[in-house]
């Protein structure tokens, strides 16, 4: 069937397997404990973008001002290459974080 495939495409041999994807390609799987608390608490800190538009510099110093950590990229086209490049960058990154 279409789900064994699927499974077989992405190495899924048990359950539950959670494997992350960013912008339609594979990203990261889980490695946790299997138990819904890990879980969920895993998911919830991947679940939001790794990057954010910042179009003000009050977003900015607030930015910077709540964290530890961060790279801030400025760009003409939010669609250009160099703009994609950035975000699949963060999205690296995010898993080493």
């Amino acid at each position: 069937t279409a789900s064994e495939e699927t499974c077989k495409k992405y190495g899924v041999s048990g359950y539950p397997t959670l494997k992350i994807f960013r912008a339609g390609e594979f990203s990261e799987e889980y490695g946790g404990p299997r138990e819904a608390d890990g879980m969920i608490k895993y998911m919830q800190t991947r679940a939001g973008p790794t990057s954010k538009e910042l179009n003000e510099v009050a977003d900015a110093e607030k930015f910077l001002s709540k964290s530890e950590y961060g790279v801030i990229g400025f760009f003409e086209d939010g669609e250009s290459e160099l703009a994609k490049t950035f975000q699949k960058t963060a999205d690296a990154m995010s898993t080493d974080v």
